[in-house]
């Protein structure tokens, strides 16, 4: 995933809730390069899913369906310390920006006990303080590192782990495959 994959809609939404800010597009370049570096390394963001199919060895191929977590950043972000005035419309456009961001991304990986079938998705397992600490260095890269930008990263981070491990998705598996049916399990990351 790509840092535009996030920026595009973070700041169109941001546009809609803040018309005319001048503050916000600095603050989506940052949190976009966070996120994105953080989601495509299978260090911090592995996807688990469950094969069906005819055994053997394969690679899943997937898309994102939907993102079911619905308010989780407002609670993130009041439970790191920001609940100024704003608060509401900042996890707002957070929210909805990693929401659009999320549905319709890929992923890719190995399954083990199927060579040709059906992947899906079962558990996501997020690092979050990997999240803090890229959100942290990027926004104090781009001069944007106040007084409370540890609380706005982990405000940010812990909503972010919420979205990406409430994502369903499917994909199919394709390799080498006996005519035997099989299950198993399959281990993936984002694209």
């Amino acid at each position: 995933m790509t840092p535009a994959r996030f920026s595009g809609p973070l700041t169109a939404i941001a546009a809609a809730i803040f018309a005319g800010s001048k503050t916000f597009p600095l603050l989506a370049q940052p949190i976009s390069t966070s996120l994105a570096s953080w989601i495509s390394s299978p260090l911090n963001v592995q996807i688990f899913g469950s094969t069906s199919g005819l055994t053997g060895v394969g690679t899943t191929n997937g898309a994102i369906t939907a993102v079911t977590a619905v308010t989780v950043m407002l609670p993130a972000l009041q439970a790191a310390g920001l609940t100024g005035t704003t608060s509401a419309s900042l996890a707002s456009i957070l929210e909805q920006g990693i929401r659009s961001a999320l549905t319709g991304a890929q992923y890719q990986g190995t399954s083990a006990a199927v060579g040709s079938g059906g992947d899906t998705i079962v558990k996501i397992k997020a690092n979050s303080a990997a999240l803090v600490a890229l959100l942290q260095s990027n926004l104090t890269a781009a001069n944007l590192a106040g007084s409370l930008a540890p609380q706005f990263a982990l405000g940010i981070a812990t909503g972010t782990v919420a979205l990406v491990q409430s994502c369903l998705g499917i994909g199919t598996v394709s390799g080498t495959a006996s005519n035997i049916p099989a299950t198993g399990t399959s281990l993936s990351r984002f694209l």
